[in-house]
């Protein structure tokens, strides 16, 4: 009798999940290093980066309630007043490449990405 092993399912897409400042960023960096499928997802944000932050996309807050209309995110959340936003778009161009996306994500709006099969990973 021979035990066969469940089958190995290749993520949609991971998610970084953490409080702000933990080390998100690095460890996505650190995956994508080590994986190059793996391509972080870079949200949208109506705040000006701080220094020395390139991963987020900064557009004025009329843009961002712009985009928010057009129905461009996946979802938004917003963080100490200011407004993350998730590009569908992104996600869906990077799974048509046959990669695998990564961002973080606030835990609270998990529910949120039911339309997805996602793989989790927490970070704490």
């Amino acid at each position: 009798m021979t035990s066969e092993l469940p089958e190995i399912v290749t993520p949609r897409f991971v998610l970084i999940l953490g409080p702000s400042g933990v080390g998100k960023s690095t460890l996505i960096g650190n995956l994508h290093e080590a994986d190059h499928r793996i391509q972080f997802v870079s949200p949208i944000t109506d705040r000006q980066n701080r220094p020395g932050e390139t991963e987020k996309i900064c557009v004025n807050p009329e843009t961002f309630s712009e985009l928010e209309r057009n129905n461009f995110f996946l979802l938004v959340n917003e963080v100490y007043g200011n407004r993350y936003g998730t590009p569908r778009s992104s996600i869906d161009e990077i799974l048509a490449e046959n990669k695998i996306p990564i961002l973080d994500f606030p835990l609270k709006d998990i529910h949120k990405l039911n339309e997805y099969k996602a793989f989790f990973i927490t970070y704490i």
